[in-house]
Parts: structure tokens; C-alpha cells; sequence
């Protein structure tokens, strides 16, 4: 077996819905017995309820392909460079919410767009939300103005994605660069 399918089996937030399985189960059998319709319908609807996040919930952060890239390694005083964030899909599943939290350093402003601050020095977060079909890529451009010298690093990323109920938050964290 391998591990991601194991730790997923091994999920608490993965354990605590195991109910909506049982409440299916349930109503199927009461359906069954009783011959009752709606029964058989709401043994379904607990068994959609119960299996939707869960699908989202394991998939939705796999198969996603993230290239943060600038535009030039080397810039002089003054000068704007371009960060690039791009986002694709590679995978069946649609995402209907993927947010990418990426650390950038707080000497270069950003001239298009708006970063948050965090409880890092230095750094602050440039918060992106995406929703994404299946197969799709996404390309988000930003000005950074180069106002400081010295070496600078971009990241690291935090990626938050989850069901299109909201119900299930997965994370991911993505090293710096």
C-alpha cells in the first residue's frame, strides 16, 4: 500500500465522517425492509453527503502543477521585475476553491496587487484564489518594484483546497525558493 493512500486511511478528519457511511448503510436496510422509496432516497443522499467532501478531500491537491517564476534573476536599483504565478490542473477533478499563500520578502513592494502581512520578518503573504476545471491553468502576473539590494528568496507556498461544500480543508506546505 503505499503511504499517501495509508495516512489517508489513517486521517482523523477522514475517521469523523465515517457516520454518514453508517447513516447510509442504515437507510438502505430500512429501506430495503420496509420497501420504502424515500428511505432508499435519503440512504443515497447520506451516502453523496458522505462520500463528495471525502473525494475532494484526498484528490484535490494532487496533480497540481505550481511554477512561481521571476522574470529576471538579476535586476538593478529601481527597476520592476515580474513575478509569475502560474497554477495547473492536471487531473479530472475540478477544484471549485484552491487558495495559494506565498511568502515574498516585504523589501520588494508590490506595485500591482496587495500583500497581507504575517508574523514573519520581513515577509509578507500574497494571497491568491483560484477556481479551477479540470485541465485548466491559471496565470497570475505581479509587479514587484526592486527598491533594496541583496538576495532574496520567494516562498514558502501554502496551498489550501477542500470540497465545494467547505466542509473538508486540505493543506499543503511547498519549500522556499
Amino acid at each position: 500500500m503505499d503511504t499517501d493512500r495509508f495516512n489517508d486511511l489513517r486521517d482523523e478528519t477522514l475517521i469523523k465522517r465515517r457516520p454518514w457511511y453508517v447513516l447510509a448503510a442504515a437507510l438502505l436496510v430500512l429501506s430495503a425492509l420496509t420497501r420504502q422509496p424515500i428511505a432508499f432516497l435519503a440512504a443515497w443522499f447520506a451516502f453523496v453527503i458522505g462520500i463528495v467532501p471525502e473525494l475532494w478531500y484526498r484528490y484535490a491537491l494532487r496533480d497540481l502543477v505550481i511554477h512561481q517564476r521571476v522574470s529576471q534573476k538579476r535586476a538593478f536599483f529601481g527597476e520592476a521585475v515580474t513575478l509569475a504565478i502560474s497554477v495547473e490542473n492536471q487531473k479530472l477533478l475540478p477544484l471549485p476553491w484552491l487558495e495559494v499563500e506565498d511568502e515574498i520578502p516585504l523589501q520588494l513592494p508590490l506595485l500591482t496587487g496587495r500583500a497581507l502581512p504575517t508574523y514573519k520578518v520581513n515577509r509578507v503573504a500574497l494571497v491568491n484564489t483560484f477556481s479551477l476545471w479540470s485541465l485548466q491553468r491559471v496565470i497570475r502576473r505581479y509587479q514587484l518594484d526592486c527598491g533594496a539590494r541583496g538576495v532574496f528568496s520567494f516562498g514558502p507556498a501554502v496551498l489550501r483546497s477542500g470540497d465545494p461544500f467547505g466542509w473538508l480543508v486540505r493543506e499543503e506546505r511547498l519549500p522556499a525558493r
